[in-house]
């Protein structure tokens, strides 16, 4: 079985309760001459099936028949998730020719209120006589499919969709004969695994150095063997290979190879015991040569003079990417200065607590650099571990020496150039509870990249390889309403893990394998058989002392859950005697049903959070809270019948067990433990002691009699009300009782009505016509249930609402919508009765026909804000909502007010634009024009430049423009002329509680001519508040230093470029920034010290002016 990414697929469905057909298989074929087959299988009576399997009909795709296999309580006996499974069919296998047959096969589970199906699969898999089924052994929680209030259940029966697509050319898939590169096989969750050493493998240093390993004592060296045999099979086989091998010298188990384990730690571990296996070897230090690096920290105390160095090494990098935008960025974070202080104050030996800086630079950088992107948090307020998809960039080549070697420190060896470039890109597909694993690899640091995908190796292009794995948005083309737009959604995939190699060490490490590094492995192959045969032997010992060991803990555990049941038992019993003296209890009775059902309560009888709510002591006794109901609600104790409510399934809550004589020595304390809730229920019901003949004993109310509520819908009026209940046998027949029925409802005993059962509301409205002719027990009847009596239609008369399900589902679904002008948001337009399932151009139909406008294409909303009772800030994007409903909801609370809004152009041309605001600025740093410019979301930054050429007036014509990203008065980012302007606001969203701004300026003629010791820096405006923090105000700017320049004479430049006045300017003092930590400078001093050029992000050092607010 496969462990594979899970799909969100949104269906848009005609009706809100969609057909589909029973059981059946239908056929299409696809443009890359692929076979697709949809087959349909609907499983009955799904909660009853138990811990067995179920197989489905056989259906054809391409040369072969198919099962669908359904294990109901999963397949390895998890008991909480549903395993599905594809399986070829048996007679199918001894076919000598076809193999092997290529698929991609879908699985999902229909929704049946319309909704989105939130349940999706996929996985590629090689079909062989040795491989016959495959699939998802956890692929949904047995709990979610079976909650009524999902949807996925229909009358207990579960609808199984299965998408298998057959590949009658299996060369669209790269073999080893075209690549002469292999996959690995899934054995279940092992992507992870299988991505890991792909990358191992194919650096070549790395596979020379594990042929090399000496195996002399198999028993202590059961895993380096293990990964010998791997590599060899992936060198020399023409076809995927399994790593069964490898992950039974783990020691693993089946189960164990679908538990999916994160890659980093997998990582070390498996390095560890490599460095292990080769020590004293003639490959020892292999794993330290490759990929050890050294960091130093520094330790500095603040008021005594005091400094404590250490060095550590590491065998990869985790690096952050929330709050970062790309590699750079995060490596600047890591050797942010951290002070030391508060409860985190740094201790002194022999003098105590001391506030401190601590600084963490790098001694020396590994030749093969591993990151690993912290794209998982643990998310506090959610209680659970949430994905990071924030757009995150790495670069193909990285500079690890850039700005004369920021991140070494200061006695690290310069000699080395920490030049690198991209090798491996492992990236994770899916959210932070499941996904899957795979990689994009260039063996030999090649121009080629291939993707490494389990068994599948295909050819990628570079830009697939970064751009694609950055994260953030990507723009998708759904199909709707006949036309076909593009929509901006969140990547579900991105990079995980970088792989980079250096340069200087690029010859050593790529180096060619020659036949002598593989021949002491061919000399072994003699002996693999039998080392097997011990390894097979002493893993049956190993086993057979697990299954003993099982068996013992099985005991202990069962011991420990009864003592703890005891336990639980016993705190139970304390907490009603003795924690909480009073419980709250809410008593029903017949006038709130009358006052409630036809206003506040449509479907069901009442809500309870309009019926008040009494407190009685726990100990008080029954007897005694009858006698308080005869005074409160003037109903004699011995007219009085107490009936406990439950919550059902369908979240509905009915009167289920009546209280007898028996049960008055119950205590508020029992009645709340049996609730099993910290508010008991009660309804109670007036008797007629002289009419009623039914005696209630508990066996009586068990298999005799049930108390039913009864409701009338007029068809005519559009109207519910409340008509009474009745105590009938169970034994008896509706049609006995119809006339009683009628006279509670006021009607007629000659005419015709029809009864109903109130099923469910939620998820879907359901009502069962009751037969009158079958006895209650028969209908399925129960205390509590509802019954609707409906006044008969004549044909000619029916309308929309002439059904009590019809009747329903209008309350359910339609909605009073106020719309405004989006210009004029204080009046109401219109006021429509909608439905909440009609898409976004059916709305549009709706309104443009009921106001007599012209153009359908031309009208866009935007949603009401419940909080400000204004406009939200954002119109609803057109393709991004799926209903009304959606449309109405505002951070999750239903408004009923829309704005709307007649553009001048079609919204769908409009969506597809994207408005800029960039402001011109002259050499003085003055803002010259605001200009905003509607571009289409492709073009890039040179076009955003060529429209302001047009827009402001030059000084040269010829002169060369640039522009700026501008967040909280400092330059973020010289934006490169290709970048395109889709990305302008969007990929910098963490940062959008400060301000953002673009400005456009002329490249200065000395910047243009500048000699190779000149350099650019970045000059930020800053003063300090009175606990000395820093805050930056004004107009940042760049500005070239020359070589060799003093602070002094730098100082009269940027006077002059300022303009700003001289008794105002001998105020400014200048300063060295970095970490918002302010480095005051001299006029003698060299500013040679900011060696950068277009060098963005929150830790850079920059040239600071501290002075007032008055440039």
């Amino acid at each position: 079985m496969s462990s594979a990414q899970e799909v969100s697929l949104q269906v848009t469905q005609e009706s809100t309760e969609p057909e589909l057909m029973e059981t059946g298989a239908t056929l299409s074929k696809t443009s890359d001459d692929s076979e697709n087959v949809e087959f349909v299988w609907k499983v009955h009576g799904f909660p009853a099936l138990g811990t067995g399997i179920v197989r489905s009909d056989k259906f054809k795709a391409g040369d072969f028949n198919w099962r669908v296999l359904l294990y109901p309580r999963g397949c390895k006996g998890q008991g909480d998730q549903v395993s599905v499974l594809l399986e070829l069919s048996q007679e199918d296998i001894d076919m000598t020719s076809g193999w092997p047959v290529f698929v991609k096969c879908y699985f999902g589970v229909f929704n049946h209120t319309g909704q989105k199906i939130t349940i999706y699969k996929q996985y590629r898999h090689q079909f062989s006589p040795n491989s016959t089924d495959w699939g998802f052994g956890s692929f949904a929680s047995y709990n979610v499919v079976c909650d009524p209030a999902n949807g996925f259940l229909c009358d207990d029966a579960l609808t199984v969709i299965a998408k298998v697509q057959i590949y009658a050319d299996f060369s669209i898939f790269d073999s080893k004969e075209e690549i002469s590169l292999v996959g690995l096989k899934n054995q279940g969750a092992t992507c992870y695994l299988n991505s890991l050493l792909q990358t191992l493998y194919h650096i070549p240093y790395f596979r020379r150095a594990v042929y090399h390993m000496p195996m002399e004592n198999i028993s202590s060296t059961r895993i380096p063997l293990a990964l010998q045999h791997l590599f060899y099979n992936m060198q020399s086989s023409n076809d995927s290979v399994s790593t069964t091998e490898l992950t039974e010298s783990f020691g693993w188990s089946i189960y164990d190879t679908y538990q999916q384990r994160d890659v980093q730690e997998f990582n070390r571990i498996l390095c560890n015991k490599l460095e292990e296996t080769m020590k004293g070897t003639s490959v020892e230090g292999t794993i330290q040569k490759l990929f050890e690096g050294h960091l130093r920290n520094c330790i500095e105390c603040i008021g005594m003079d005091y400094k404590s160095t250490n060095q550590e090494r590491f065998y990869d990098l985790q690096l952050d990417v929330r709050g970062c935008m790309d590699v750079y960025s995060s490596l600047d974070k890591y050797i942010q200065v951290e002070k030391l202080e508060g409860d985190n104050q740094y201790k002194v030996e022999n003098v105590g607590f001391q506030d401190a800086r601590k600084e963490t630079r790098f001694a020396d950088f590994p030749p093969i650099l591993q990151l690993h992107l912290k794209r998982f948090e643990y998310d506090n307020t959610r209680n659970l571990l949430a994905k990071i998809n924030d757009r995150y960039e790495f670069p193909l080549e990285l500079d690890l020496d850039k700005d004369d070697g920021r991140y070494l420190s200061s006695d690290a060896d310069r000699s080395v150039r920490n030049l690198y470039s991209l090798y491996s890109v492992l990236v994770h597909s899916g959210g932070a509870n499941a996904g899957h694993y795979y990689a994009f690899i260039r063996p030999l640091l090649s121009e080629r990249w291939y993707k490494f995908n389990d068994e599948c190796v295909t050819r990628q292009s570079l830009e697939t390889v970064l751009d694609e794995q950055y994260g953030g948005e990507e723009e998708i083309s759904q199909k709707k309403v006949g036309d076909n737009e593009t929509v901006s959604f969140p990547r579900h995939s991105s990079a995980y893990m970088l792989v980079y190699v250096r340069e200087s060490d690029k010859d050593t490490i790529m180096c060619k394998l020659d036949d002598e590094d593989i021949i002491e492995l061919l000399k072994e192959n003699d002996r693999k058989q039998r080392e097997r045969e011990e390894v097979h032997f002493l893993r049956n010992i190993k086993e057979n002392d697990w299954k003993q060991r099982d068996r013992e803990e099985v005991d202990i555990l069962k011991k420990i859950k009864d003592t703890m049941e005891e336990q639980e038992n016993y705190l139970k019993q304390r907490h009603r005697k003795e924690v909480s003296p009073y419980t709250n209890i809410k008593v029903v009775c017949d006038t709130h049903l009358q006052t409630q059902i036809g206003k506040d309560v449509i479907f069901d009888l009442v809500d309870f959070d309009k019926v008040n709510t009494i407190n009685f002591k726990n100990s008080m006794p029954l007897s005694q809270i009858k006698d308080h109901f005869a005074k409160e609600f003037f109903i004699p104790t011995n007219c009085q019948r107490i009936w406990i409510w439950s919550k059902r399934k369908n979240n509905t809550w009915r009167p289920r067990k009546a209280l007898t004589s028996v049960d008055e020595v119950l205590t508020i304390g029992d009645l709340k433990h049996y609730s099993g809730g910290s508010e008991v229920r009660l309804f109670l019901e007036k008797q007629n002691v002289q009419e009623e003949q039914i005696t209630f004993s508990p066996s009586a109310i068990a298999r005799e009699v049930i108390l039913l509520f009864f409701k009338l819908y007029d068809p005519n009026e559009k109207g519910l009300r409340y008509i009474g209940k009745q105590h009938v046998k169970q034994d008896s027949r509706p049609m006995e009782d119809l006339d009683k029925f009628k006279e509670m409802a006021g009607l007629e005993t000659g005419e015709e009505v029809v009864l109903n059962e109130e099923r469910s509301f939620i998820p879907k409205v359901q009502c069962v016509q009751v037969n009158i002719l079958k006895t209650y027990k028969e209908n399925e009847l129960q205390d509590g249930d509802i019954i609707c009596l409906q006044r008969s239609v004549m044909e000619d008369d029916k309308d929309e609402l002439h059904s009590i399900e019809k009747y329903f589902h209008h309350v359910k679904y339609y909605k009073d919508v106020h719309f405004r002008k989006l210009d004029n948001p204080e009046k109401d337009v219109a006021c429509l009765e909608l439905n909440t399932l009609i898409t976004y151009d059916e709305l549009v139909r709706v309104l443009v026909s009921h106001l007599k406008l012209d153009d359908l294409s031309k009208i866009r909303f935007t949603p009401h804000n419940v909080f400000t009772e204004q406009p939200g800030d954002q119109p609803i994007k057109r393709l991004s909502v799926e209903s009304l409903k959606e449309m109405l909801l505002y951070h999750n609370q239903m408004s009923n007010i829309l704005y709307y809004e007649i553009l001048d152009m079609p919204l769908s041309e409009l969506e597809k634009l994207k408005v800029i605001k960039v402001s011109f600025y002259n050499s003085k740093v003055q803002e010259v024009s605001s200009n905003t410019i509607t571009l289409h979301h492709e073009c890039t930054v040179n076009d955003v430049m060529g429209h302001i050429r047009e827009k402001v007036e030059m000084s040269d014509q010829q002169a060369e423009l640039r522009i700026l990203q501008i967040i909280g008065h400092k330059i973020w980012k010289i934006l490169s002329p290709n970048d395109k302007i889709k990305y302008m606001v969007s990929q910098h969203a963490t940062f959008r509680s400060q301000c953002v701004t673009f400005r456009a300026e002329e490249i200065p003629e000395e910047e243009r001519s500048k000699g190779p010791e000149d350099c650019v820096i970045h000059v930020h405006h800053f003063r300090q508040d009175q606990n000395n923090n820093i805050e930056n105000f004004g107009e940042p700017f760049l500005f070239l230093t020359r070589s060799g320049e003093t602070l002094g004479q730098l100082k009269q430049r940027v006077k002059k470029k300022l303009q700003v006045p001289d008794h105002q300017f001998s105020e400014f003092k200048f300063a060295s920034v970095h970490l918002s930590q302010p480095a005051y400078l001299n006029d003698d001093d060299d500013v040679n010290l900011f060696k950068r050029q277009a060098i963005y992000g929150p830790w850079e050092f920059y040239l600071g002016l501290q002075h007032d607010d008055i440039v």
